[in-house]
C-alpha cells in the first residue's frame, strides 16, 4: 500500500484597507473599504476599530465622521472559518475644519528663512501645521516646492522634516 502524505498547513486570510483619503477634517466622513481573501476556506468574521475601541463588526465598508482632531489607527481584524486571524491597520489624520485638505496649499514663511512653518496658512506654527505636513509630505505640493518644506537641509522631504518642524513649533 502506498502511502499519500497531505498538507494540511492552513493559511491565514488575507486583508487590506483602504482608505478614500488620509486627511479628514473634524465632521468629514472618512469612508474605509476592506479587501479579504481566504486561500483555504472562507472569511467568518470581520471587525473594524478605531484606536482599539471596536467601532464596527461583520461589513466590507466601513464610514466614520470624526469629532476631534489627532492621529487615529483603523484597524480590521479578519477571522476565516480555521480561526485564524490577519489584522490590517492604516493611520489617517484628523485636522481642524479650518485647515481641512487644503494643508499646504497655501503656506507661509512666517520668520523670512524661507522655510514654510506655517503649513496650513492660518498665520501661525503650530502643532496643526506639523500634522499638516505630516499628511501631506508625499504631497505633490510638498515634493514640488522641496525647498519650502525641507527642515533638515537635505533637499529632500520626509519624516525628519516633520519631526524637525515639530521640534521648532514646540521649542518656540
Amino acid at each position: 500500500m502506498d502511502v499519500v502524505e497531505l498538507n494540511t498547513t492552513l493559511r491565514a486570510p488575507t486583508a487590506s484597507v483602504s482608505l478614500d483619503q488620509t486627511t479628514v477634517s473634524v465632521n468629514e466622513t472618512l469612508e474605509a473599504t476592506a479587501t479579504t481573501s481566504d486561500g483555504d476556506g472562507t472569511i467568518s468574521s470581520l471587525r473594524w476599530a478605531i484606536d482599539g475601541e471596536t467601532v464596527e463588526t461583520n461589513q466590507t465598508s466601513y464610514s466614520w465622521v470624526p469629532e476631534s482632531t489627532g492621529e487615529y489607527t483603523l484597524t480590521l481584524t479578519v477571522v476565516d472559518d480555521d480561526g485564524l486571524t490577519t489584522i490590517a491597520k492604516q493611520v489617517f489624520l484628523v485636522e481642524t475644519a479650518a485647515t481641512g485638505k487644503t494643508g499646504v496649499n497655501h503656506s507661509a514663511d512666517l520668520d523670512g528663512d524661507g522655510l514654510h512653518e506655517d503649513v496650513n496658512g492660518d498665520g501661525v506654527a503650530t502643532i496643526s501645521d506639523v500634522q499638516a505636513l505630516f499628511a501631506n509630505r508625499n504631497n505633490a505640493t510638498v515634493q514640488d516646492s522641496v525647498n519650502k518644506f525641507d527642515f533638515t537641509g537635505n533637499n529632500n522631504v520626509n519624516i525628519v522634516d516633520v519631526q524637525r518642524l515639530f521640534v521648532n513649533v514646540t521649542s518656540s
